[in-house]
C-alpha cells in the first residue's frame, strides 16, 4: 500500500523509468467511471464460433494530479501525465456478477432486522445493505424505527461497472 504514492511515482518520472499498475474503476472518480462507461472508443473482439463480445479495450493519455512532498514538507499537487488502458473481460464480468449475487443472497437474509440501532459494516454480505427509517406501515418517514432493506442503488452502480479494470 502507497507504493504509488505521490512521491514514487514524482521519482520514477525524474528518473525516466516507466511504471505500470492496475486501477480500481469502481473506486475512480465520476469522471473516470463516465470515460470507461462511454462505449466511443472501444476495440471490441468477438468469439469467432459464438459471435459472442469476449473483449473490449481503449486507451488515452490523460493528465493526473498526484501529491507530492515540498522539500519543507508541506504538500503540493502535481500534473503528469498518464497513459490509461480501459479493458472489459465477459469472463470477468460473469464472475464479478456470480460473487455479487452471492453475497445479495447473504444481504437478503440481514434484511429482517428491524432496530434504531442497526449497524451497517461496507464489507461482506452488509457491504448491500442500507437501513430507511419507517413508520408501522413501512412508509419511510424522518423520525421512526428503522428497517434494514437491499442498497439497490449500490447494486446497480457496482452492475454498470461489471467486467471492467484499468491499467495505467
Amino acid at each position: 500500500k502507497g507504493m504509488m504514492g505521490g512521491d514514487n511515482l514524482r521519482d520514477i518520472i525524474l528518473k525516466h523509468k516507466g511504471y505500470v499498475i492496475s486501477s480500481s474503476v469502481r473506486k475512480a472518480d465520476k469522471q473516470f467511471i463516465n470515460y470507461v462507461t462511454d462505449e466511443d472508443g472501444y476495440i471490441e473482439l468477438y468469439d469467432s464460433e459464438t459471435g459472442i463480445l469476449e473483449f473490449k479495450y481503449k486507451s488515452r493519455t490523460t493528465p493526473r494530479y498526484i501529491k507530492v512532498t515540498t522539500p519543507s514538507g508541506g504538500k503540493q499537487n502535481i500534473k503528469i501525465n498518464e497513459h490509461q488502458i480501459i479493458m472489459w473481460s465477459r469472463k470477468y464480468a460473469e464472475r464479478e456478477r456470480k460473487n455479487r449475487d452471492k453475497t445479495i443472497e447473504k444481504s437478503n437474509k440481514l434484511t429482517n432486522s428491524n432496530s434504531k440501532n442497526a449497524m451497517i459494516l461496507p464489507f461482506g454480505s452488509r457491504k448491500y445493505i442500507c437501513k430507511k427509517p419507517v413508520d408501522k406501515k413501512g412508509r419511510i418517514i424522518e423520525v421512526a424505527d428503522y428497517t434494514i432493506c437491499l442498497d439497490t442503488d449500490r447494486i446497480e452502480a457496482e452492475e454498470l461497472l461489471d467486467g471492467y479494470y484499468a491499467i495505467c
